[in-house]
């Protein structure tokens, strides 16, 4: 047995752990966003294990991260701008809005900064292009591990059965729900007819307080429509003094835990947009609520948009976290990419 087959077992023994842990990781805790990097991780070392069991070319796991990097980089680009320009067109202008086509832009600027340098032929400044598309890269696989983990982790919790089912609120200027926010009410619905055809009674929390530009609260407005479906008003428990998601959750567990038809160890499940849906999962997590999080459709046309608000707020969470990170990947292959291009 050569040594590269030998050190091919042993990655697949390990690759073997990791794949347990990851799936106990995933058990015992699903709204924890580091289990995104444990699969990652866990997929990159499968694909360095079939590099070295079955090519024997145990630099191919490398260069396949290597040649990943700027290929991110111009998916997540293109998505980005086309993307941005649909939702110009369709939305009003705001910064918000024109987020995904400004990071879009940002991804091309750099990436041609990376070709003018190369195209030089300046071998001393070639480092600067490849941290910069490493970089880059990184931060593109960050974001689709983001956007991955968020879609499974919601398909994950619809096994669950639950005694309440929270809506998060969104705001209401007119006193009528809007759009998006009927779209969470609506799955919440669905969930709760689902239960009462299984015989079981959950409870409905409508879960948002009045702005100073509401002429009633978020819970009230979305009481009301849910009325309108047909929800018996017995079903209904309004949560109305809540102005953030923080709020909400804390304030919506008081009141379920004083609720006598549920009591202190009722299980329930959130509702809110889906790309919302993870930070509002982690959210619950660190408060200590054992409240699960599910996601309802937006317009596809302004999903990618908001995940990226998601994904700047989530890196906002940890960002010593995020930003050790990414020196420990991309500074160290900055380094061994240069020597190999040098040597």
């Amino acid at each position: 047995m050569n040594s590269s087959t030998l050190i091919g077992l042993i990655l697949l023994v390990t690759l073997l752990i990791m794949g347990w842990v990851t799936w106990r990781r995933i058990r015992q805790e699903p709204r924890r966003l580091a289990n995104a990097g444990w699969i990652a991780v866990t997929l990159l070392l499968g694909i360095q294990v079939l590099a070295i069991l079955g090519f024997s070319a145990p630099l191919l796991g490398l260069g396949f991260l290597v040649l990943m990097s700027p290929l991110l980089a111009i998916g997540l680009a293109g998505f980005l701008i086309l993307n941005g320009l649909v939702m110009l067109r369709r939305e009003r202008f705001s910064l918000a809005h024109s987020l995904s086509l400004l990071a879009g832009v940002g991804l091309v600027a750099a990436m041609v900064v990376c070709i003018f340098v190369v195209l030089t032929g300046e071998r001393r400044a070639f480092p600067v292009p490849t941290f910069i598309m490493l970089t880059t890269g990184w931060v593109a696989l960050m974001f689709f591990c983001f956007v991955g983990y968020s879609w499974f982790y919601q398909r994950i919790v619809r096994r669950i059965h639950p005694d309440f089912i929270m809506v998060l609120g969104a705001g209401v200027p007119s006193g009528k729900v809007t759009p998006l926010l009927a779209g969470r009410i609506d799955r919440a619905l669905g969930v709760w007819r689902g239960e009462i055809k299984a015989g079981r009674r959950p409870l409905l929390v409508m879960s948002g307080g009045q702005g100073p530009d509401e002429p009633v609260s978020e819970a009230r407005a979305m009481a009301d429509y849910a009325l309108e479906q047909g929800v018996p008003e017995a079903a209904l428990v309004l949560e109305d003094h809540s102005t953030t998601t923080r709020e909400n959750f804390q304030m919506s567990t008081e009141l379920v835990r004083a609720e006598p038809r549920l009591g202190p160890r009722a299980t329930g499940v959130a509702v809110t947009s889906n790309y919302h849906a993870m930070r509002a999962a982690l959210l619950a997590h660190d408060l200590g609520t054992g409240i699960q999080v599910l996601g309802a459709r937006t317009a596809w046309y302004y999903w990618p948009s908001a995940m990226l608000r998601e994904f700047v707020a989530v890196v906002q969470r940890s960002p010593k976290a995020y930003g050790l990170g990414l020196g420990l990947v991309t500074v160290p292959l900055t380094l061994l990419v240069t020597l190999i291009w040098l040597s």
